[in-house]
């Protein structure tokens, strides 16, 4: 077992960290921020996107292309366009999309921060949802250190090789 030091924290790198059981990819980001490498770094921790408030509560779920335009600062047409490049097909509308399309979406958001290192978990997705997330995450992000997390057993990890077992 290893802990976050054990991290290599470089441009370019990919690690699938495992983590105890009850641990996710909140308390790995907050281990690592508080670690001597991670102190600072911007780390971004990819997560599902909430978009109930108050407002939404009163005037309606935004649709995720008006939501995502509001979070990109961009124009709904380009946040059509981001979306339509996701791996996996997204409902216009909030509450009928499932893991899959969520775990997507949170990703893209979470990239376009171009955080030093970009934490995303895949629980509650599909087999082939993740590996699309994997393949698209590889593709997308780039510029920092990419971290998939994990409450898997290492032994019947998918990507045994590039896996290590991280104790926080």
């Amino acid at each position: 077992m290893g802990d976050v030091d054990s991290i290599l924290i470089a441009s370019g790198v990919r690690h699938c960290c495992h983590l105890p059981r009850g641990r996710d990819a909140n308390d790995l980001a907050a281990a690592l921020a508080l670690s001597p490498q991670g102190h600072a770094l911007t780390i971004q921790v990819a997560t599902n996107p909430n978009p109930k408030t108050i407002w939404t509560r009163l005037f309606g779920m935004p649709t995720v292309s008006k939501w995502m335009a509001s979070k990109l600062g961009c124009t709904i047409a380009d946040a059509k366009s981001t979306i339509s490049n996701l791996p996996v097909p997204v409902h216009e509308q909030f509450t009928c999309n499932a893991y899959n399309p969520m775990r997507c979406l949170g990703f893209t958001l979470a990239a376009n921060t171009n955080p030093e290192v970009l934490i995303y978990e895949t629980s509650g997705m599909d087999p082939r949802g993740r590996d699309l997330l994997h393949a698209y995450a590889i593709d997308v992000y780039t510029a920092g250190t990419l971290i998939h997390v994990t409450s898997v057993p290492i032994d019947i990890c998918e990507r045994p090789g590039d896996c290590q077992q991280i104790n926080i």
